[in-house]
């Protein structure tokens, strides 16, 4: 799960960023 959405959004949005993302992706 983590690995997928590293890879759609990069960190360069901040981990923050990419959890709130993963929560709307899943």
């Amino acid at each position: 799960m983590i690995s997928e959405s590293a890879r759609r959004w990069p960190e360069l949005r901040g981990g923050k960023a990419g959890m709130r993302l993963m929560s709307h992706s899943v």
